[in-house]
Order: structure tokens, then C-alpha cells, then sequence
């Protein structure tokens, strides 16, 4: 559509109230690159191999999932996080799971879903061939409209109507040609140098300079991404250098908050004498978390927190991960285990961060070599995020190890009906159960468990279990 066109309708629903004032940007296709690149770039954290696809028009990334997927649950639990990732940059992706590169690009360009189950390849039409626009205008002019009208022509006579860039795409949608992926190289680190012409020792004089190199290495961030992890070398007179490393939960684009917490790292170890040079380097950014702003209320999310204490919350375990040690502030995270000990782990909280990447345009994103067939297209999207569910019916502490009880029940096998623990004995007004718990033949030590909740005659609530190994009851939790 030309630009007055566009132009003149966009005017129109303006006046009509429908539209705010538009405003026309110039198109900069360096910018959009460059946009691009640092999309790729933190997409890496998936896969190592990792392309931009040179087909026009570049607004698709390629990812080679081969060996990765285990390591985020399975396939579609990782198209999940990637798909999270880019939807809180601000861009809408199309993701397609395929074994084949050119399989992927068709389904995320064009395919979609026919009741309820993702079109056949067959059906797509030609343009996601990644074809020439001068072979598609032929093709159609020919009113050769979808690949499997082209699968039903002769196939030796295809190259010398429309030039071998056709045998060679269908050839690499089905899988016939082999296609490699040509990964981008990682970007230029990002760090800044000051040598003193006499070595330094007063702290307020390496407070000066370290902040000018802060300044520095902010104002060469790449667009919308923060530092989320800053490493500092104060290099002495003795040829020592002395280490510093300073990581944050989410990304930050504020020299203060950075010179806090290097001040906090100052105070665990005393700074050293005759600096002669201090060298700080950026060892991981992060896209900045963007977020609307809110037109009316308090700025209180779904989860009934304010965005500001969302910060202070994020700034407050910044400083105290780096004061007193990253492994010193940790949080739980659930892990996919019926053995209720094993069910939660604690890891430092700055090992949770799943950021977010601010940006302006719209994605689409494929993956490639899933472990599907490609010429069917039945894995050709992520239909929706998975969420894990939590099992409500679990005490929120419990007894490590697990409490020795003694319990009276009609059979063996039979719910409770009176305890003895702690000193004393309780009836059991009602209980429910029982849920069977069992490790795999892989563990050292064979789990067999039968869990029941009880409610004592006081309307307490306690978590048993009848160890089906040992023969012998354990208090495991209270409901308090």
C-alpha cells in the first residue's frame, strides 16, 4: 500500500475518533538488524546455534534445538519459555517446531490451524518456499497457487521453468537436501579501561574513576538491555589483581544502584594499595523488563503488588546477595519429584531470572530437528504456555527427617484411627487417603509410601505415612 494511502486511511480513523493521532516513523533497516542481532543474541541462552534466516524479509530467527530440549522439560516447555521471553519484549512470535529449516519457516509464515490440527505442508501456498518474488509471480501466473500442485508436476521439468532454486526448496522442506544453520558470532565484550599515571590508594579517588567507567559502559549497552552481571579488576602495583564480580536479579540500566552494591562488596574486602589501572567488564546483560504503564490506579499488577515495591523487592536482594554472598540468599524452586523430600530445592535467588526484552517490532521465530515429522506438520505449533500445577493437598513444612509415630488401625493396610506421638494420644475424626508414593527401580534406596491426611479430634491436621518397606508409620507434616 503506498504512503498516502496508508496515510489518508489512517487520518480518517482518526478524525472518526477511532484511532489516536497516528505517527509515521522512517524505515531503518540497519536499526531492524541491529534489533535483530541482539534478539539472536539473547535467544543463545536456549541454544548455542543460533541464525538469522537471510530470506526476505529478515524478521526470522532459527534455532538448531538438537541435544537442548531436556534441558527446559521438552519441546514445548522450551517453545514456552522462548515464546514468554519474546511476548514481554513487546513482539507478538510465531514459533513452528519442525525437523527441517524449511519446514519451520513455512509453517511459521504461513501455516495455521484447520479444525482444531495444523495444515499439511501440501496445503501451504507457494510463497513458503522462500522462493525469488519473480519465481512466486510466475508460479502464480501460471495459477500454480499451493507446493502440492508443484508435487504433482513433472519433477525433471521444474528447473528449466523456474531455475533450480525451486528443486532446491522443496528438496530442503522435505528433508531431501541438507540446509545448515550459519550461527552469528557473539558480540564484542563490553568494557572500559582506566591506568593511573601514579598508583592510587585513595578509596574515594577509585570511587571517582570506577564511576566514570560505569557511565561508560551504560552509554555502549546495546538498546533496552541492562546489566545483569558486572565483573571489576583493580590491578596492583604487585601484579595482583584483585577480583570483584557484582550480580543483580534483574537487569539494571543505574550507575547508583551498581556503585552500591560494588561499595557492599568493598566492605566484605578491603580494597588494596597502589592501584595502578582498574579494567570493568559487562559479563551478561539481559533485556530491560518493559511494561505498560498503568492510566489509572496505583500501578497494582494481578498479583496485588505495586511495580515500585516489584523493585525496591528486586534492589533489596541485590544488596543482600552481594553482601553476603550470592549462595547465602536463596529461594525454593519445585522440582518434578513424587518423594516429598525431594520435591523442593534452594538455589541462589539470582539464578531465577527469566528476563524480559523490551523491543518495537513483530517477530517470527522458528525452531528446526524436533523429534516429529516434518512432512505432516502435526508438531508445527505451540499451541499455549504450560503452567505448573501445585498440589494444594501438601503441608507447607515438613518433618526432616520423618517423625516415628505409633498408630492404631483395624488392618494394616486401613486408614488411621488413633496416634500416638509427640507424648501424647489422639482419635482420628476423619481422614483421607491413601496416596501411593513411589521411587523408580534408578534409586539408591527403594521408596514405597502410602500418605494419609487425618483430622485430629482438637481440628488439627497431620500427614502420615505408612513406610510399605519397612512396615512402620511417620509423622511427615502439619497442617497448621
Amino acid at each position: 500500500m503506498p504512503l498516502a494511502e496508508a496515510q489518508a486511511l489512517l487520518d480518517g480513523a482518526a478524525r472518526a475518533g477511532r484511532l489516536p493521532e497516528p505517527a509515521l516513523l522512517p524505515d531503518n533497516p540497519d536499526a531492524d538488524q541491529a534489533a535483530l542481532r541482539s534478539l539472536a543474541w539473547a535467544c543463545s541462552r536456549f541454544s548455542p546455534w543460533v541464525s538469522i534466516e537471510p530470506s526476505e524479509p529478515l524478521d526470522t530467527l532459527v534455532l538448531d534445538i538438537t541435544g537442548c530440549t531436556h534441558l527446559f522439560g521438552d519441546e514445548w516447555a522450551m517453545a514456552a519459555q522462548v515464546a514468554g521471553m519474546l511476548h514481554r519484549c513487546g513482539y507478538f512470535p510465531f514459533i513452528a517446531l519442525a525437523d527441517t529449516i524449511g519446514a519451520a519457516w513455512a509453517l511459521a509464515h504461513y501455516g495455521d490451524f484447520v479444525r482444531g490440527r495444523p495444515r499439511r505442508l501440501e496445503s501451504l501456498p507457494v510463497d513458503a518456499l522462500r522462493l525469488p518474488a519473480s519465481v512466486v509471480q510466475t508460479l502464480h501466473a501460471l495459477d500454480l497457487h499451493r507446493i502440492s500442485q508443484l508435487d504433482r508436476l513433472p519433477r525433471a521439468s521444474l528447473p528449466s521453468r523456474f531455475g533450480s532454486i525451486l528443486i532446491q526448496r522443496l528438496d530442503q522442506l522435505a528433508g531431501r537436501q541438507p540446509e545448515s544453520l550459519a550461527p552469528i558470532p557473539p558480540p564484542e565484550p563490553i568494557e572500559a579501561c582506566r591506568s593511573f599515571e601514579y598508583p592510587v590508594s585513595d578509596a574515594r579517588a577509585l570511587t571517582v574513576a570506577l564511576r566514570q567507567l560505569l557511565d561508560q559502559v551504560l552509554k555502549t549497552l546495546p538498546p533496552h538491555e541492562g546489566i545483569l552481571r558486572l565483573t571489576v579488576r583493580l590491578q596492583t602495583a604487585e601484579k595482583k589483581p584483585v577480583p570483584f564480580e557484582v550480580g543483580l536479579v534483574r537487569p539494571t540500566e543505574s550507575a547508583e544502584h551498581l556503585m552500591q552494591l560494588l561499595r557492599l562488596q568493598w566492605e566484605r574486602r578491603s580494597l588494596p594499595d597502589q592501584v595502578t589501572d582498574i579494567r570493568i567488564r559487562v559479563a551478561q546483560t539481559a533485556p530491560m523488563l518493559s511494561r505498560q504503564r498503568w492510566l489509572f490506579g496505583d500501578g497494582t499488577g494481578l498479583s496485588g503488588v505495586r511495580r515500585e515495591d516489584e523493585r525496591h523487592l528486586a534492589e533489596l536482594l541485590d544488596r543482600l546477595s552481594n553482601r553476603l554472598g550470592p549462595n547465602c540468599v536463596l529461594r525454593p524452586q519445585l522440582q518434578p519429584d513424587a518423594q516429598p523430600e525431594r520435591a523442593v530445592v534452594y538455589e541462589p535467588v539470582q539464578t531465577f531470572v527469566v528476563p524480559a526484552l523490551a523491543a518495537k517490532n513483530r517477530l517470527k521465530a522458528k525452531g528446526s530437528r524436533s523429534d516429529r515429522k516434518a512432512k505432516d506438520g502435526r508438531n508445527a505449533f505451540f499451541p499455549g504456555q504450560q503452567t505448573l500445577s501445585l498440589v494444594a493437598d501438601r503441608p507447607l513444612q515438613i518433618c526432616q527427617p520423618p517423625m516415628a509415630v505409633d498408630v492404631m488401625s483395624v488392618v494394616p493396610e486401613g486408614p488411621p484411627l488413633r496416634v500416638w506421638w509427640n507424648g501424647r494420644s489422639d482419635d482420628v475424626v476423619r481422614s483421607w487417603g491413601p496416596e501411593r508414593i513411589q521411587t523408580g527401580w534408578w534409586r539408591e534406596e527403594t521408596v514405597r509410601r502410602d500418605y494419609f491426611r487425618v483430622e485430629l479430634a482438637d481440628g488439627r491436621h497431620l500427614w502420615l505415612f505408612r513406610d510399605l518397606v519397612r512396615d512402620q508409620w511417620f509423622l511427615h507434616g502439619t497442617f497448621d
